[in-house]
């Protein structure tokens, strides 16, 4: 999947992103389980979260030049955990399903049966 973002600032500098992401699932289920003899399946919720992803980042200079940022130079880093948070927003916006990403979650199958 691909994203862009702009007004990135960062240390007073001025940055644009465009992201390459990847988009793995999750769950917050605890699946079977036995609480005080009662037996019971958890199945939780599937939510997306950000999986792999790779960044060109562009400054924006004051004087209306853009100038690509390397992975080497020390912004970068910092640039890329303000972009994080980003990031997780524009996926929690996203309509997704299991097919978008890495699934394979063994709590959305059938519960066990217990007699």
């Amino acid at each position: 999947m691909n994203a862009e973002f702009d007004n990135i600032e960062v240390e007073g500098r001025y940055f644009s992103a465009d992201v390459d992401f990847d988009v793995e699932w999750d769950n917050d289920g605890i699946g079977a389980y036995e609480y005080w003899g009662a037996r019971g399946f958890d199945k939780g919720h599937d939510y997306a979260v950000l999986g792999d992803y790779a960044a060109t980042i562009t400054e924006h200079l004051a004087d209306g030049t853009e100038v690509e940022i390397s992975e080497s130079d020390p912004i970068y880093k910092s640039v890329l955990s303000a972009l994080e948070s980003k990031l997780d927003k524009h996926i929690e916006n996203l309509e997704l399903d299991k097919d978008d990403g890495d699934y394979d979650d063994p709590r959305d199958y059938d519960p066990p049966d217990y007699d």
